[in-house]
């Protein structure tokens, strides 16, 4: 077991696909957040695996003190990938959190979001928890509207997604086109969606707005607000949805007062985080001082065994504070 000497708490989570590499990323993913950031107390791990898989190796991996949770996946592989799987995991994953965060237990101040694909390459509490500070409206931070390549990020493809979830916002004309298998509202979920967005949508939301989905912190108190406002009861609501779970928690925290606050631009930014691939080279992303990165398993220019390799040699070499380890 790894000592907690940190008094930095907070708590994180990650969604597991069915792959069998998959137990490999996250016991990767685990041992660099528990290197950078010890103080860790909660981990909630939703396994999407048709059959149950064994974690003993990712818990080794965490503090004592750490509450490690695995939840089952209510989908558990099947259906189509892209609908609604991982926009209903990260629910049932947040409102685990949020219970343990409502039953007293000191979670921390902010929940951070990884996917098996992301990595942790350097510390970050104390600079989210400054972001906290000087942003306490924050509702999620990430890169949000800004990439670490420097390029806007819009929200037209992911209004797209959320215009093809259940048909809700299409006209009375492109309703009627439809036909009758698909009259509008089929189900009692498509009005529970529809009052969601709704509701978001009058404290200001902007029908699309999203986060880049690879890593990204939710603020506990935000958290908090979302499970007390209901949104977190019905994690099934948005299955076998094109809704993405990186435009999904955005419109949530929008809907009870957050903003999304940008940490994507070097040299402050803490997230390296683009849709695909790296958005720089393994040395450059340390010289630009990013505590996250993205797509380990899709770069064109270098493989993600090789890059593991690299930060795993850094880590086997720094300690967290950045200074050498003494031979």
């Amino acid at each position: 077991m790894v000592p907690d000497p940190s008094p930095r708490r907070y708590a994180a989570l990650a969604l597991v696909g069915p792959n069998p590499i998959e137990p490999h990323r996250v016991a990767d993913l685990v041992d660099a957040l528990v290197h950078y950031e010890p103080g860790i107390s909660a981990f909630v791990l939703v396994d999407d695996a048709p059959v149950g898989r064994d974690w003993s190796h990712v818990k080794a991996l965490l503090p004592a003190t750490c509450k490690f949770i695995v939840e089952v996946s209510p989908r558990q592989g099947r259906g189509a990938p892209l609908l609604g799987g991982g926009g209903m995991n990260l629910l049932v994953a947040l409102r685990r959190i949020a219970q343990l965060a409502a039953s007293g237990v000191d979670v921390g101040p902010f929940v951070m979001k990884l996917d098996t694909d992301a990595l942790v390459i350097a510390r970050f509490h104390e600079r989210l928890a400054r972001l906290l500070e000087t942003n306490p409206d924050a509702g999620i931070i990430g890169a949000c509207t800004i990439s670490p390549l420097g390029k806007p990020r819009g929200v037209e493809f992911f209004s797209d997604l959320f215009a093809r979830a259940g048909c809700l916002w299409l006209g009375r004309t492109d309703r009627a086109g439809l036909g009758r298998r698909r009259a509008w509202p089929t189900k009692m979920r498509h009005l529970r969606m529809y009052a969601h967005v709704h509701r978001a949508l009058r404290a200001g939301y902007l029908l699309g707005e999203n986060v880049s989905g690879g890593a990204y912190a939710v603020p506990t108190k935000v958290l908090l607000r979302v499970l007390e406002a209901g949104f977190l009861d019905r994690p099934e609501t948005w299955r076998e949805t094109s809704v993405t779970e990186d435009s999904l928690f955005p419109m949530y925290a929008r809907a009870v007062g957050g903003k999304l606050v940008d940490s994507a631009l070097s040299p402050d930014g803490l997230f390296g985080i683009v849709w695909r691939g790296l958005c720089a080279m393994p040395d450059d992303l340390v010289a630009r001082n990013y505590a996250f990165i993205h797509c380990l398993k899709n770069d064109p220019r270098i493989s993600e065994n090789d890059i593991r390799a690299y930060f795993k040699r850094r880590r086997d070499a720094v300690h967290t504070n950045g200074e050498e380890k003494a031979a």
